[in-house]
């Protein structure tokens, strides 16, 4: 049997917060499916916390398949195993491009990599959820510089782009965010992983966005956990 993990990054008085109401659902996923847990929150020497998510390459040494998703995410009862979803020789994450243009930023970011903007085939994926295998670790490598464009998420993609593995775009009911409730119809709760993306930051008063939660937790019937 695969050994499978699920891990999180917690950061700051807000998240550690939300994720009083999140993180119940993802300890349910992964005793559903047979995954071990890690929530980080304490940083092994990275400027921003965001950049944590590079330990997944040490997760790799002792797990053969590891799914990453941030702690602003609740997980639908429903949901079933994603490591079932994505083949094993794929890395698996939401292309935002058709959605969102993120040329404006990533361009300049090449550039200043000294990689040709020109190689990169316009796809842009966001990594609040990610599920990766051990062929993937380099994609986690610690770069000289942290560079803080949608913090880790575009040097990421960076890696994507460069490295070029095998994708497997996943359906935005995997990692449904507020932003995409304008471009596709049906209730965002049809989903498997809801992402509350942005909603989070700005927000001075945190329990607006825990009583938000809760509720959509509630219209899913998930009320004693």
């Amino acid at each position: 049997m695969m050994k499978l993990a699920i891990a999180t990054i917690t950061c700051g008085a807000i998240y550690e917060e939300i994720s009083k109401h999140t993180h119940p659902t993802i300890k349910s996923y992964a005793k559903k499916i047979g995954a071990d847990f890690h929530v980080w929150n304490q940083f092994d020497g990275h400027a921003m916390p965001h950049y944590q998510k590079l330990e997944i390459s040490t997760l790799l040494e002792t797990y053969e398949r590891v799914l990453y998703i941030d702690t602003d995410i609740i997980v639908n009862p429903s949901a079933p195993s994603i490591f079932d979803h994505v083949p094993v020789d794929c890395f698996g994450a939401f292309d935002e491009s058709p959605y969102q243009d993120r040329r404006i930023h990533f361009v300049p970011l090449m550039r200043e990599m000294g990689l040709d903007p020109f190689s990169w085939n316009g796809e842009y994926y966001n990594t609040g959820v990610m599920v990766v295998s051990s062929a993937h670790r380099t994609i986690f490598s610690r770069p000289s510089v942290e560079f803080n464009i949608f913090y880790e998420q575009s040097y990421l993609n960076v890696n994507i782009a460069t490295q070029r593995p095998k994708m497997f775009k996943l359906h935005h009911q995997w990692n449904r965010m507020p932003y995409l409730d304008q471009n596709f119809f049906g209730s965002r709760l049809d989903s498997y992983f809801h992402h509350y993306a942005g909603v989070a930051i700005g927000n001075p008063d945190v329990s607006q966005v825990t009583a938000l939660i809760e509720k959509d937790l509630h219209a899913w019937g998930v009320i004693n956990r």
